[in-house]
């Protein structure tokens, strides 16, 4: 195995995170600094240690959460809120959530321990897609849904082009939207942006990952099917 994957494995970091770090001297190998990120290793006999600490690999963990209104999705608070990590079973081991929704919003979250999946999911470099359902204070105008789907700025930044579609007949007060990004209560600005409320919020993918019939608080174990689909968008072809 490389040594830069074998890093990636062990939660040190990305694999391009863990390139760097390895070229920086920041890794031993049996003893000796290796600053070579494709030096091959035998993740059973060699002893590999990162900034003196000796690494092992850490067994990779992917589940989906259906995050309930009025709960945070970080692990902690320091005003004491009720979090997803009241959610998550402590056997479960060290996760971090992928796709923050807000506190009065609600659906999809993935859990890992994946760093360089995680990175791939978040990161507006790789158009990763996440779709919602939302319900509004008020039927929307076509011509408004036409322009939010090409781009509409918000805080000094033009939001990347995305499909914004009235959810049954006319006066419907429901839209699907499907975005690229994930800047901070996006959807929502962007709705108030021309006079919109958004009412309920709901997200209903990640990629190839669906919420489908989870029910609030529920978390679940990917299939081996969401596993590889997941892998596969992403572009990571080891694991």
């Amino acid at each position: 195995m490389r040594l830069q994957l074998f890093l990636s494995r062990c939660g040190v970091a990305s694999r391009r995170k863990a390139a760097i770090l390895i070229n920086r001297g920041k890794v031993t190998v049996n003893g000796k600094i290796v600053r070579e990120p494709y030096h091959k290793i035998d993740p059973e006999t060699d002893k590999v240690l990162f900034e003196g600490k000796q690494l092992k690999l850490t067994k990779f963990k992917f589940f989906k959460l259906y995050k309930p209104v009025g709960v945070l999705s970080a692990m902690k608070d320091s005003r004491g809120r009720r979090t997803i990590a009241h959610l998550i079973p402590k056997s479960y081991g060290k996760l971090f959530p992928v796709g923050r929704l807000d506190l009065d919003s609600e659906g999809l979250l993935i859990l890992t321990n994946h760093g360089e999946a995680a990175n791939r999911m978040m990161h507006p470099r790789y158009h990763f897609p996440k779709i919602y359902h939302v319900i509004l204070n008020k039927s929307p105008m076509k011509v408004d849904l036409v322009r939010m789907s090409r781009g509409v700025e918000i805080e000094g930044k033009r939001t990347i082009p995305a499909a914004y579609e009235l959810i049954g007949k006319e006066g419907s007060k429901r839209v699907r939207v499907e975005i690229v990004e994930g800047r901070k209560r996006q959807i929502k600005m962007v709705f108030r942006k021309l006079d919109y409320r958004v009412v309920k919020l709901k997200r209903l993918s990640i990629g190839p990952i669906k919420l489908g019939n989870m029910k609030p608080g529920e978390i679940r174990d990917f299939t081996m099917d969401e596993l590889f689909n997941l892998l596969g968008s992403l572009g990571i072809a080891e694991i």
